[in-house]
């Protein structure tokens, strides 16, 4: 069985604590991750950087459950990240292996960009492109599955703000549709 690498993250106290962890099946919204015997964290949102590495998963307490504080994250092998983004744990990303076309809209006109997932997309995932943020919408496969589409908007209101030479500097490239 393959394993995932992922970072969990926690904002607790005004502050962002992660634990690093395998998982052997992809994350989504939704997914309860038992990190006690009486504790379950929810994953609320997954974001994926672009160039590898470990995918983040934002999670919360199971109802009232669930640590609140420093020493209730501390308590469950959460540390306080560092500045870098980093914790205590090093990044090892699992190997991305699922090559997916990213298509948005920016700058009065349609970009995409090819990239490679670890795991299949779904609508909800977030992809980190540069310093933006593209949240797929939509997901387009092919009846052989040899073509994965991922609609998706950027983040707030970057879309509005993006120029041409933006959107080529983060690696898009003007979409051309036969």
């Amino acid at each position: 069985m393959i394993s995932l690498g992922v970072r969990l993250v926690l904002p607790v106290a005004d502050a962002v604590w992660t634990r690093d962890m395998e998982l052997e099946i992809a994350p989504f919204p939704g997914l309860a991750i038992r990190v006690d015997t009486y504790e379950v964290l929810n994953v609320v949102s997954v974001r994926v950087p672009e160039t590898g590495g470990r995918v983040r998963c934002v999670i919360g307490p199971d109802a009232d459950s669930g640590p609140k504080s420093e020493s209730g994250a501390a308590a469950f092998g959460f540390a306080p990240e560092r500045a870098d983004g980093g914790s205590a744990d090093t990044d090892s990303g699992a190997e991305c292996g699922l090559s997916v076309l990213l298509v948005t809209n920016a700058a009065d006109q349609m970009w995409c960009k090819q990239i490679r997932l670890p795991f299949a997309p779904f609508g909800g995932l977030q992809v980190e492109v540069g310093a933006h943020v593209l949240n797929v919408f939509s997901v387009v496969v092919k009846d052989d599955l040899s073509d994965i589409t991922c609609l998706a908007s950027f983040e707030g209101d970057d879309a509005a703000r993006l120029t041409e030479d933006d959107c080529l500097a983060l690696g898009l490239e003007e979409c051309v549709y036969p």
